[in-house]
């Protein structure tokens, strides 16, 4: 109905316009093109399938058998629309569905039928198989046909829900509900673009980017702590400007500030400054550090030798694992054979040799 209201505007105003002087025109032609923009801004805020008004949990669920518990999770939509995923999905025998409505809802059933466990306040977005994205309001990127994954992430052997949400209609970001007593409770903890995963024992999400534009991406790694995510560590690897290399690396503490570093590297050696890190790629207070020079076999592909000097510091730094710091599969395994050969000779005051040129860290 937007669309059929423009087109007639679009006529009307050209009709008009056939009378106005040339400046007015000019503008009049600009107008004209932004109309159809701005229409499309108004659907993408009501992206998703139900809007403000959603079934009832009770009526989504009525045909659905609660006391019949399907030995692996299935995916169901129900009549009304909403997706349902549901089963055994903790191991813990009970018959869970994880319902997407406008909301994220819990239930567990039984020979009693269904009750509420718990509902969060976090739209699911999924592309029903019969429906394309633009159908329901998506036109920037393609929502999953099912929005709901079970991962561990906190490595006790019981599943977190990974719930796909919009974000700002142009990329996917993944919400995480955790098992709180005979229900769930959504973190704080999100991560952008890809699912979170477990990385040495560590949760790691994406936590900055850019966007669409790829300029940056950061990734923060996190320790459970009865049943919370505590950050340990930061990595952002900034490419808005081709010409340099520039990464930042952030460690957290419990009981001191972080402490964040910014990483600028020319010809096998890194300039490092400290100071706090803000957002994004943005630093504030900066003070020299340290210069490293990074040697290693000289047979070593150039961006594997890069990737494994910067791995490398993260690991003195963080007393992390250097490898986790690397997304690409092929700098993870070229990592390892190439610490045999890697040398890091710093200059700088005793108290960045101490944390630099140290030759002990974790098992890699």
């Amino acid at each position: 109905m937007k669309r059929i209201a423009l087109v007639f505007s679009i006529f009307a105003l050209h009709a008009r316009g056939a009378h106005l002087h040339l400046r007015q025109r000019i503008a009049l032609v600009f107008s004209i093109f932004a109309l159809p923009l701005f229409a499309q801004d108004e659907e993408k805020e009501e992206a998703g399938l139900f809007g403000k008004e959603a079934p009832p949990l009770a009526e989504v669920l009525a045909s659905l058998r609660p006391d019949e518990t399907p030995p692996e999770p299935v995916t169901w939509t129900s009549p009304q629309g909403a997706i349902v995923l549901h089963g055994n999905l903790l191991g813990d025998g009970r018959h869970l569905a994880v319902v997407g409505t406008n909301a994220t809802s819990f239930a567990v059933g039984d020979k009693s039928g269904w009750k509420l466990l718990s509902r969060l306040e976090v739209e699911p977005a999924w592309v029903p198989a019969d429906k394309a994205p633009g159908e329901v309001g998506y036109f920037r990127w393609n929502p999953p046909q099912q929005p709901f994954t079970l991962k561990d992430l906190s490595g006790d052997d019981i599943p977190e829900v990974l719930v796909v949400i919009d974000n700002g209609h142009s990329l996917s970001e993944y919400a995480i509900a955790a098992k709180k007593g005979d229900g769930f409770e959504l973190l704080a903890v999100r991560s952008k673009d890809v699912e979170p995963e477990i990385r040495s024992g560590l949760m790691a999400a994406v936590t900055e980017t850019s966007g669409h534009k790829s300029w940056w991406r950061g990734t923060t790694f996190y320790r459970w702590e009865n049943g919370v995510p505590r950050e340990t560590a930061a990595f952002i690897c900034d490419g808005t400007d081709p010409e340099i290399s520039r990464h930042i690396l952030v460690r957290y503490a419990a009981d001191k500030p972080p402490r964040a570093y910014e990483l600028k590297w020319a010809d096998g050696v890194c300039i490092l400054r400290r100071g706090h890190w803000q957002s994004g790629v943005t630093m504030a207070d900066l003070e020299d550090f340290a210069t490293v020079k990074v040697s290693t076999n000289p047979d070593a592909d150039d961006l594997a030798a890069l990737s494994a000097g910067y791995a490398l510091l993260f690991e003195r730094i963080t007393g992390l694992p250097g490898w986790i710091c690397l997304e690409a599969p092929y700098n993870r395994e070229n990592y390892k054979p190439l610490l045999a050969d890697l040398k890091l000779v710093v200059e700088g005051s005793p108290e960045a040799k101490a944390l630099l040129e140290k030759r002990t860290g974790p098992t890699r």
